[in-house]
């Protein structure tokens, strides 16, 4: 790869994480929440806000004390490649390896993650994020659910098999 376009994916990188920063809160950046370790890399091909026609989905949501708590940064490029990672607190942290936006009568993303918070010996562990970006953060919120697997993906569960949990803070943004 020539220097000059490393400069440019990484730029690129730097305003989607920057983007992400601002839509979530100086706070989410300076606790690490999305950060070039946690964030989209500077791997990251395209950004969403640069022009090139990727899409993406960041953000952050809880459904309550005891609940899930669930941090995401994920982009699809028009090569089809994705990029970013995802968060759960308490476990279940991973890298993106699918984004499917909404599109016709599927009124959600789906966001496929290979764990990294297990080893090996426990398979290619797989999370299935469905998020409905239908709130505005404040009055009304974002709906999530998920499935885990081993090796599945978007195309292996396509929606979520059970109804979808409404958080009661944070919110998901589409980057156009």
């Amino acid at each position: 790869m020539k220097s000059a376009a490393r400069l440019d994916i990484r730029n690129a990188a730097s305003r989607l994480l920057g983007s992400a920063c601002l839509l979530l809160a100086a706070a989410a950046c300076r606790d690490n929440v999305l950060s070039p370790s946690f964030g989209l890399a500077p791997n990251v091909a395209a950004s969403a806000t640069s022009g090139t026609g990727a899409v993406g989905l960041v953000g952050r949501g809880t459904t309550g004390p005891g609940g899930l708590d669930l941090f995401m940064a994920a982009i699809a490029t028009p090569n089809g490649s994705a990029h970013g990672e995802s968060r759960l607190r308490g476990g279940a942290t991973g890298h993106v390896i699918q984004v499917v936006p909404p599109a016709g009568a599927r009124n959600f993303w789906c966001i496929n993650i290979r764990r990294t918070d297990v080893g090996p010996a426990f398979g290619d562990q797989r999370i299935n994020w469905y998020i409905r970006d239908v709130g505005d953060g404040s009055a009304t919120f974002d709906q999530i659910s998920f499935v885990t697997s081993i090796g599945g993906d978007c195309l292996t569960f396509p929606g979520p098999p059970s109804v979808f949990l409404t958080l009661t803070q944070g919110n998901f943004k589409a980057l156009p």
